[in-house]
């Protein structure tokens, strides 16, 4: 006779199983949720990706990629991704360290071929690591937005040295932390790390970035987004960039129509010398479905459709955490940035007490997130060219991310 005990096991067992499966949405029903989040804060456009093991099983595309041409998001829709654009900088960065170029701990300044030292700090190097854990001690100031700037308009851009060594035209003490240096491993983020990693990837691999992350990332993961606007196929597939301004839809970035933007001419460009100019802070474009190649390579210890990006132990290495946020340690960007590892980190607030690796981005309006989950063997891409937001209300997010990704972490098959 089987006891009491053991029937109300069963029983509470059977209970948990149904409340489970009650918790799993379909792809109707996720469609519905996710069209009714667009709806409620007003978006413009949205491309969504779910990944399981190492498929893609749902896909969402709403709204217009263009407004004023009345162009839908579709599959190929190419968003400007912002800072997940760093997580394909330090997967470049790791191929290189993969091969022997580098170690983490080096000092870059040798590898830079001047140096790069916090004045405050002159006996404390600025290593790989540091770089690509915001733990470096430089800082965006306006000396560094003034540099983007002519990067972007010069015809001949300047050299990096102008921004961060003393005397150059762009240099202020205060692009390096005076309270906090590179030894104390003090975390604040910061896109000018990111452009010094993007000089370093030319100094070390001899190829100019752009090309260098075409031909060893994404070409491989046959992927067609770039660095470089002139280079991707169908000026057409680009998403607008919007923020509503006076009850308007204004753009913001990448509103083309249609035409190619004029090239600057690269042709006495020397390696190195400025590794912003492609933006690997926040420049690629690229769809949610081709940057799903991308997750699936990360979630899958290094292989896309067994393509190799990244070693398991080069990829295990990658994501694992170097800065934890204790209290007084760091900036943690309004709560997004408790952890970091070498170009991505891990978040446990995004879906609460479930860990979850990647990036966020957000900039001109944009907002996108990849993030998955080891565990679950699952990932999420969301790409948003402009919507009302707000804050989130439980994390550092905004209420939307909190509410796809919420409703997207249900999906089951």
């Amino acid at each position: 006779m089987i006891s009491f005990t053991k029937l109300l096991f069963c029983f509470c067992c059977i209970c948990l199983a149904f409340a489970f499966a009650q918790e799993r949405i379909d792809q109707s029903q996720l469609t519905q949720t996710l069209t009714k989040i667009c709806v409620q804060y007003e978006v413009v456009g949205m491309s969504v990706i779910i990944v399981q093991q190492q498929d893609v099983v749902f896909s969402f595309y709403h709204g217009q990629r263009d407004i004023l041409r009345s162009l839908p998001v579709n599959a190929a829709t190419k968003y400007r991704i912002a800072s997940i654009s760093k997580m394909v900088v330090a997967t470049a960065m790791m191929q290189l360290y993969e091969k022997g170029c580098f170690r983490l701990d080096d000092d870059v300044s040798p590898y830079l071929g001047f140096s790069l030292v916090n004045p405050h700090y002159l006996n404390e190097p600025i290593t790989f690591k540091k770089l690509l854990t915001h733990t470096s001690s430089l800082r965006d100031t306006d000396g560094y937005f003034d540099f983007l700037q002519d990067t972007n308009k010069k015809p001949v851009p300047p050299h990096l040295q102008e921004l961060v060594r003393p005397g150059g035209k762009y240099y202020s003490k205060d692009l390096f932390d005076p309270n906090h240096g590179p030894n104390e491993h003090y975390f604040t983020y910061a896109n000018v790390n990111f452009g010094v990693l993007g000089a370093l990837i030319e100094k070390i691999s001899q190829e100019r970035f752009d090309l260098y992350c075409q031909r060893h990332i994404l070409e491989p993961l046959s992927i067609t987004g770039s660095f470089r606007i002139q280079t991707v196929p169908d000026i057409n597939d680009i998403a607008v960039l919007y923020r509503k301004q006076d009850g308007l839809w204004t753009p913001q970035v990448d509103h083309f129509k249609g035409i190619y933007p004029p090239a600057k001419d690269l042709t006495n460009y020397v390696l190195g010398s400025n590794g912003v100019i492609f933006a690997p802070q926040g420049g690629l474009r690229v769809s949610a479905l081709e940057l799903s190649h991308f997750m699936i390579a990360h979630l899958n210890h290094g292989v896309w459709n067994q393509v190799q990006l990244l070693s398991p132990q080069t990829t295990a290495l990658m994501h694992q955490i170097v800065w934890q946020y204790q209290g007084t340690n760091g900036d943690p960007y309004e709560g997004v940035f408790n952890t970091y590892a070498l170009g991505n980190h891990t978040t446990i607030d995004l879906l609460p007490k479930e860990p979850w690796t990647g990036h966020p981005g957000e900039a001109y309006g944009l907002i996108s997130d990849l993030y998955f989950n080891p565990q679950a063997k699952m990932g999420i891409i969301m790409m948003i060219n402009g919507g009302i937001f707000g804050k989130g209300t439980y994390s550092g997010r905004f209420n939307i991310e909190e509410e796809v990704f919420q409703a997207c972490s249900k999906f089951g098959k």
